[in-house]
């Protein structure tokens, strides 16, 4: 069985916003350091290293965006996006997979309600989402900050292909209002 590669939808867009953010986080530490130099304020320099480091961050992690995939192979299913996630999941442990709607108003990046969801979207719209036999560890702050997802979600440019490859699992009945 040869690898087949998913990409993630928009992912040129998605560096864009990312760049942005880091530009207007290093203006604002810029203009944090100028008024130390203005003002000898110490205060200052405190939130200015806080968001040089997030600017080096952001511009770091816009760099490793284009990287991000899901690749479907003999050896497993692997799953990289950004420096959130890089994992194998071996055969198998993919256990369903399904097609969902990810709203414009879910956001971009990293998202997740703390349960054992999380969702790897750099575009909104249509995503695949996998359920898995063990959790994988995804890093909300890479390497700082992390929690285990029993089902991840990612949008990816061919959803129903992706979905498709997997075992299929029905949608999640709602529950009725009374």
């Amino acid at each position: 069985m040869p690898e087949t590669c998913y990409r993630f939808r928009w992912m040129r867009l998605f560096q864009v916003v990312l760049i942005f953010g880091a530009l207007v986080l290093g203006a604002g530490a810029a203009g944090m350091v100028s008024t130390f130099i203005d003002n000898g304020s110490l205060v200052a320099l405190i939130p200015a290293a806080f968001m040089a480091l997030v600017f080096v961050w952001l511009c770091r992690l816009a760099f490793q965006m284009p990287a991000s995939r899901v690749i479907v192979g003999p050896e497993g299913t692997r799953v990289r996006f950004g420096g959130f996630i890089d994992t194998l999941i071996p055969p198998g442990g993919i256990v369903a997979a399904r097609t969902a709607k990810h709203p414009w108003w879910g956001g971009l990046g990293v998202r997740t309600w703390f349960g054992s969801t999380v969702v790897l979207a750099s575009a909104p719209g249509r995503i695949t989402e996998l359920e898995l036999r063990d959790k994988v560890r995804v890093w909300l702050v890479p390497r700082v900050f992390g929690l285990k997802a029993q089902r991840l979600r990612v949008s990816v440019e061919q959803p129903d292909e992706l979905a498709g490859q997997f075992p299929t699992q029905p949608a999640s009945p709602r529950r009725k209002k009374r």
